[in-house]
């Protein structure tokens, strides 16, 4: 084939030799050649010396990254021994002649390539053939199984020289060598030469006459005459290159880009063509046969295979590998190494065209039948250990550029780690790291910068280059965030403005709320709408039992719905939501009620301060979303909600953006910063700004309207705005509505007053004119009452600032704007609390309408210091006596004892004598001092505090009467007059109010006499602590010895008062026993009927041993009732009257506590005893204990025979029944004794009855008495005794 081209140039050549013998002006045509050959020249050499430059370059490049290794390369590391196991048994895998095709399975990234690469290393005996797709891109005309083949067959047959295989059609472009360019050439000429003088021996005669022509032509020429041989060789010369040159190119251009595809034997015609297209596998079997009986290679890695999920060409490789090793002409073991995924045989594609690996049992045989034998690789890295291996590489960047500053933070590694699973990657994040921290920072100054976002910026780029890309564009998933921050921040303002409005409405509700319990509201309009006939509702074709209604979802359901039917009498109806809730009209909106009700708390109080509680959290979350971040927006809920699907699901991302890695700045991590329209404390300004990151207040900034023109009006609502540089240029510009506005939302962010920012306003002030300075205290003023609030309460803030401040309000702050400020008192308070208030302040703004201004805020000057009252003194200092003079026509002072004294002083001359000016309510009024008295008489109660309570200050007891009875004094300060003031007043009525006697009488400010203790519990209509207090006290009832309880002229009503009066006063535990022993003996006669109830034994016994109550039915009753016991009490100290007076309630009880009682004598208990016997009922113990009482009296005195036969009847023993007869025998009736007689015993039965016969009886003492008496009353003849009887002899008719 080439031969054929090298005649074909050999023919072209000699027509181009012809035409320039044959042609006269050959000598212009080579002049022109020359000097175009000389350019070509020049090019040639400088294009060589480019080319010597760049590859030293590149050799001293290698050379320094050898040695410093800076950044690590991305390509597979030759770093393991023969000793590692994925290299011994690939090792084992080749030498074993049954595995020709061994599979290298693991993940991406696991370490594959690096198993190659060590292998080749540690094994040079093999010789390898590498084939990679990793660059191959898919063609879409052809199928891929034939584009790859087609790619295979290119990297195999390019891997070797054209000539090594010199009987091959495979055909590519041949890169022809200079050598073998002057080889042909050198054939050609010798060809063309020999031919010629062969076919034409006259051509040297010819020459000679051309060279003859020409040197006697160059003898012409001025130039060339003196050298025509040199001339001649010269143009010999050019037209030899001239002809190389060009006879290169044409066979170079032959050589390389042509091929003969037929020649026509009949007509000698060639017909040249391009070479034909690629083929694949089928198409080239013997040239690949071809390919491996020339070389040598024994070893073939296949890489990047998988990334296809085809399948059928590893089926086709594996079939090529066993007719490579089945060929007797290649004669040796060809082994295919395959770099594979694990999943690459179970990966078939879904219903939406998609590749998924599934798990398949088939699969996994097809996978092990394929491959004769497989090294499983365990990854390097992964999204578990990324962590220590990225840590390990950020450590040594910290340690080398970061060791006295911020460094990349852990927390932002462990983010970044889980998201980074491949050893590559995370070596090319690291390189572009450092890349980006170099340029952008180190190299562009910008040190401000935080290293973690740039870290943060290069991880986005690695795993979204595509979004990254976009980002740059202003495109993209990122971009997007900030782009919609305000659109998404503005939509959940409103979210949170009608949650706002639902939490002021539940409030609303609440205070008008009748119900606190949920159910039982769902039950009242349950209840309605059954009245109503509503049996079901239809809610966007959704049924209903009118029992779900209630329910608070489906209510919300309705309320949202389009359409709502209700079911009555079986047929649907539609109703609108209104209606539905309120029941037509007739009640309050249940959707509402229910709202509102649901409220947390037990009762309504609760669920109001829930709801007020939610309001406040609202109000802070809005106030928080007006100048958030992303960074604080993304750890909203609401805010990612907002954010566009595509990046919600962008786990990363998400995280970056949330932790502020990525935050407004990001324009700063990604473009170098060039100085121009910013300087650069101009640019760190606006990044930390839009970091919302604040620098120093007094950072300089030059640029300041370009400055402004760069930041957004929300950027204007955040502390890293503050700039003092910026204020000021804000003030000077305010006439524009774009600085206005900013200047607002300054002077808004400042009105927090939050003492960083009270710190900015006073160095502000410190730095800045005066001009300016009244306008930003207006604006501070205008803006909000609370800037002069927040200097008061301050504690950074001492009190040359607050002056400060007061004074620039003062002299720039109208009336209204200074009443505004003092809304919640605190200037007042503290202008009131300054003794130097008048020389400091005052004196400095007098010509500001001061006088106005203090008397809008009713100020009171409390003090003034000995500097101020110096100036007060000093005549010519007539600032300080105008302002003097306004306070007290205006009433600016406070009531106090130096300010009075000052007052009085100045007005009536007296400020040599200042502290003798008496100042008690009786002189004020003594001065005549008319705006004073009336100023004391309208502020009462501020002169008794401040100066009548609390001074030595005595007054007269009239005056202090005339005080008391001041209905326009507090009642405690009236209280004091009345405990520190020393009076007496004679009568308690003299003072009006009575609500004030309990103080006089306790403080013993009253006469002591019966008749204000009895005007007292008249008032009171009760004996109280005060009363008792009085009374007890000894010189009280010292005094009432002498006086008179009981009047001789008092009428008798008021001696029942008295009585009554009496009657309570002993009644009361509170008084004193020694105050009632006192009353004994005022009282006129004692108590014949008393309410004893509460009284203790003791008041008890003082009322009977003081014969304060007397027998009678009433206090008898009354005592047994009430004090049981005291009742014999009163008898034993009564006894006579007792015995005198007839006691109905007198029993049995009674009767034995008499019998009990020490105190009566036997002689007055029989009396008792005769009295009242028909008030007793009589038992065993009762007659035995009065038998035993008074068995004396008994013997002399007669008792009742009905008492005589009841005791007979229970007395315990016979003896004391015998004895009680014999005492009474004289005073009973004959048939009473016999009665008696055998109510003793039945054997005195027939005793008495007239009989001759005598009558035995037991002959014991009891009888032998009995019968003694018997005789001696003439009841029985005799007796006598009969051994153990005793006969007796009845008495006979």
């Amino acid at each position: 084939m080439d031969y054929i081209k090298i005649a074909l140039l050999v023919i072209l050549i000699g027509v181009i030799m012809v035409d320039i013998l044959k042609n006269g002006q050959a000598c212009k045509i080579f002049s022109k050649y020359i000097y175009r050959i000389y350019i070509l020249l020049k090019s040639k050499i400088i294009i060589c010396i480019e080319h010597i430059i760049i590859f030293l370059s590149k050799i001293n490049n290698n050379l320094i990254s050898v040695s410093e290794s800076e950044y690590e390369s991305l390509t597979p590391k030759a770093d393991l021994d023969r000793e590692n196991s994925y290299i011994q048994a690939l090792k084992e895998s080749i030498e074993d002649c049954k595995r020709k095709n061994i599979a290298i399975a693991g993940i991406y990234g696991a370490g594959k390539s690096s198993i190659i690469e060590s292998f080749k290393r540690n094994y040079k005996e093999y010789r390898y053939l590498d084939i990679s797709l990793a660059t191959f891109t898919v063609n879409g005309n052809d199928p891929l199984e034939d584009q790859l083949e087609r790619n295979i067959l290119n990297q195999i047959f390019y891997k070797v020289e054209h000539k090594k295989m010199p009987y091959s059609r495979f055909r590519k472009i041949n890169n022809i060598k200079k050598l073998d360019i002057l080889r042909i050439i050198a054939i050609i000429v010798l060809l063309i030469i020999t031919s010629t003088l062969l076919i034409k021996p006259t051509v040297i005669e010819t020459f000679n006459q051309n060279s003859s022509y020409l040197q006697e032509y160059f003898t012409k020429i001025p130039i060339l005459k003196y050298n025509t041989n040199i001339s001649m060789y010269i143009i010999i010369a050019i037209s030899a290159i001239t002809m190389l040159y060009v006879a290169s190119v044409f066979i170079k251009i032959l050589l390389s880009k042509f091929t003969i595809n037929s020649i026509q034997n009949k007509d000698g015609n060639i017909q040249v063509g391009k070479r034909q297209k690629e083929e694949s596998f089928n198409q080239y079997l013997d040239e690949i046969m071809y390919f491996f009986e020339v070389f040598k290679y024994n070893v073939i890695f296949f890489e990047d295979l998988d990334r296809f999920n085809n399948v059928e060409i590893f089926t086709k490789l594996r079939e090529l590998n066993k007719l490579i090793n089945s060929s007797e002409s290649i004669n040796r073991k060809v082994t295919f190494v395959y770099a594979i995924k694990d999943e690459l045989f179970f990966v078939e594609k879904n219903s939406v065209n998609e590749f998924v690996s599934i798990d398949n049992k088939e699969n996994n045989k097809n996978r092990t039948k394929f491959f004769d034998f497989i090294i499983p690789v365990i990854p390097i890295v992964n999204s578990e250990n990324s962590y220590d291996l990225l840590k390990r590489k950020i450590d040594e960047f910290n340690t080398i550029y970061r060791e006295e500053k911020e460094k990349v933070s852990d927390e932002l590694i462990s983010d970044i780690s889980f998201f980074i699973d491949d050893m590559r990657l995370l070596t090319n994040i690291y390189n572009e790291f450092k890349i980006y921290y170099k340029r952008i920072i180190i190299e562009g100054k910008c040190e401000s910068l935080n290293v973690n976002n740039l870290l943060a910026m290069i991880v986005y780029k690695n795993l979204y280059p595509v979004d990254f890309t976009m980002l740059l564009r202003q495109q993209g998933m990122v971009y997007n965030v900030f782009n919609k921050k305000a659109e998404n921040v503005d939509s959940i303002m409103q979210e949170l403005y009608i949650e706002l409005e639902q939490y002021k409405s539940n409030i609303e509700q609440l205070k008008k709320e009748i119900v606190e319990n949920e159910e039982e509201l769902k039950l009242i309009y349950l209840d309605e709408w059954k009245k109503s006939n509503i049996r079901r509702v239809k809610i966007d074709d959704t049924e209903y039992d009118i029992s779900s209604l209630i329910d608070f979802e489906v209510i919300m359901k309705a309320k949202n719905a389009t359409r709502i039917y209700k079911n009555m009498y079986y047929s649907w109806q539609e109703i609108s939501f209104e209606n539905l809730d309120t029941i037509n009209g007739k009640k309050t909106s249940y959707s509402k009620r229910i709202t509102a009700i649901k409220s947390i708390g037990e009762n309504i109080k609760d669920k109001i301060n829930y709801n007020k509680k939610e309001i406040e959290k609202l109000d802070k979350k809005i106030n928080e979303f007006k100048s958030s971040s992303i960074e604080r927006l993304m750890k909203d809920s609401r805010f990612v909600s907002n954010l566009d699907e595509d990046i919600k699901a962008q786990q990363l991302i998400i995280r970056l953006l949330k932790f502020g890695y990525i935050n407004e700045s990001y324009s700063s991590y990604i473009l170098y910063f060039y100085e121009g329209r910013f300087t650069k404390k101009d640019f760190e300004y606006i990044q930390g700004v839009i970091q919302n990151k604040p620098l120093r207040y007094d950072t300089d900034l030059t640029n300041i309207k370009e400055i402004l023109g760069r930041l957004r009006i929300e950027d204007f609502e955040s502390v890293s705005i503050l700039n003092y540089n910026l204020l000021q240029y804000l003030l000077e510009n305010i006439d524009s509505n774009n600085n206005k506005l900013k200047l607002e939302k300054i002077i808004e962010l400042l009105s927090e007053f939050n003492d960083e920012y009270l710190n900015f306003i006073f160095k502000f002030i410190e730095l800045n004119n005066k001009s300016g300075i009244s306008k930003f205290i207006r604006l501070l003023c205008n803006t909000t009452d609370k800037f002069w609030n927040a200097v008061f309460l301050s504690s950074i803030i001492t009190c040359e600032q607050r002056d400060s401040i007061l004074k620039l309000i003062f002299n720039n702050c109208d009336i209204n704007e200074i009443v505004l400020l003092n809304s919640k008192g605190t200037m007042k308070e503290y202008i009131e609390s300054k003794e130097d208030f008048i020389r400091t302040i005052a004196w400095e703004c007098y010509s500001h309408n001061f006088g106005e201004k203090c008397l809008n805020l009713n100020i009171k000057i409390k003090y003034i210091d000995e500097e101020t009252f110096e100036m007060i003194c000093d005549p010519k200092d007539n600032v300080c006596n105008k302002i003097i003079k306004y306070l007290y026509l205006n009433n600016l002072y406070e009531i106090n004892e130096q300010m009075l004294r000052v007052i009085i002083a100045i007005e009536k001359n007296l400020l040599n004598d200042l502290e003798n000016i008496n100042l008690n309510y009786s002189s004020i009024k003594s001065y005549e001092l008319e705006e004073l008295k009336n100023y004391i008489d309208d502020n009462i109660n501020i002169y008794i505090q401040n100066i009548f309570n609390y001074s030595d200050i005595s007054e007269d007891s009239n005056t202090i009467i005339e005080l008391i009875n001041n209905e326009n004094i507090e009642d405690n300060l009236i209280r004091n007059i009345i405990k520190q003031k020393e009076f007496i007043i004679s009568n308690i009525n003299n003072i009006k109010d009575s609500n004030f006697w309990g103080d006089v009488l306790k403080n013993l400010k009253v006469s002591f006499s019966w008749r204000n203790i009895f005007e007292y519990y008249k008032n009171r209509d009760k004996v109280d602590e005060v009363l008792a207090g009085f009374v007890n006290k000894k010189e009280v009832y010292e005094k009432l010895k002498e006086d008179e309880l009981y009047e001789n002229d008092f009428s008798e009503k008021q001696v029942k008062e008295i009585d009554g009066f009496v009657e309570e006063f002993i009644k009361s535990e509170m008084v004193s026993d020694i105050v009632i022993n006192l009353v004994a003996c005022k009282l006129r006669e004692p108590f014949i009927d008393f309410d004893f109830n509460g009284l203790s034994i003791e008041r008890v016994n003082i009322l009977i041993n003081n014969e304060l109550v007397t027998v009678t039915e009433e206090v008898y009753k009354a005592l047994k009732n009430s004090h049981f016991g005291m009742h014999i009490t009163l008898v034993e100290s009564n006894i006579n009257k007792f015995i005198n007076t007839k006691i109905e309630c007198f029993d049995t009880k009674d009767l034995v506590l008499v019998i009990e009682s020490q105190k009566i004598t036997n002689v007055d208990k029989f009396k008792i005893l005769q009295e009242y016997s028909e008030n007793i009922k009589i038992d065993e113990s009762i007659a035995a204990l009065i038998f035993n009482s008074i068995e004396d009296i008994l013997v002399k005195e007669e008792l009742k025979y009905a008492m005589i036969k009841e005791m007979i009847e229970y007395l315990p023993n016979k003896e004391s029944k015998i004895k009680l007869l014999i005492y009474q025998i004289k005073n009973i009736y004959k048939e009473n004794i016999v009665e008696l007689l055998e109510k003793i015993d039945s054997e005195y039965t027939g005793l008495l009855e007239f009989s001759s016969k005598k009558m035995r009886i037991s002959g014991n003492h009891e009888n032998e008495l009995i019968l003694k008496a018997l005789k001696d009353n003439g009841y029985i003849s005799s007796f006598k005794r009969e051994k153990a009887n005793l006969a007796v002899y009845r008495k006979q008719k």
